[in-house]
This record gives C-alpha cells, structure tokens and sequence, in this order.
C-alpha cells in the first residue's frame, strides 16, 4: 500500500516492511531496522553495538543492558516532505 497526500512523495510501506532485519547507518551507528509504524509513518532502528543504560527488573534492580532503540519519522512538516533522515538511511522507497 502506497501512502500520498497532496505535496508529499509515495512511501510503499509493504516494500519497507520487507526491509526489517536490513543494516543501515544511522548519524555513524550501525544499526538494523527492526519495525516500520505505518500509523505513525516512523521506522524503528536498534543500535547494533551501543546499549542504553541498564533496564530494572521488578524490584528496581539492575539487571541487563537492553539495545539502543533509535525511532525516526518519515515525513517531516504538515506537507508530509520525506525527513532527510530517513532518506539517508538508504533503503528501498
């Protein structure tokens, strides 16, 4: 399915969606597209070798790093121009 309004470029969410597991580099991180949010027109990445801060378990505690989760929009501004951002990132449109 094919997202356009009037004053933006067509998005194939169904082609992106079949990207999800690719490599990109995000701002010199190394990263994999793990979702794509069509209600939202956003694509999901997750560092590959950075970590955010250690995740709590139930009692607060410290229990593991988690992955870097890194969320960029598509589209940029109420004319719905395709973010540079995401242009960078290289995939398939």
């Amino acid at each position: 399915m094919s997202d356009m309004t009037e004053g933006s470029q067509p998005i194939d969410f169904e082609r992106l969606r079949k990207q999800v597991g690719s490599r990109v580099i995000y701002k010199s991180v190394k990263c994999k597209l793990v979702e794509v949010l069509e209600d939202d027109a956003t694509v999901v990445l997750e560092a590959c070798h950075q970590f955010s801060e250690l995740q709590s378990g139930r009692a607060g505690d410290s229990m593991r790093h988690v992955p870097k989760i890194i969320t960029i929009p598509i589209y940029i501004g109420s004319a719905r121009r395709l973010n540079p951002a995401f242009i960078d990132l290289g995939l398939e449109l």
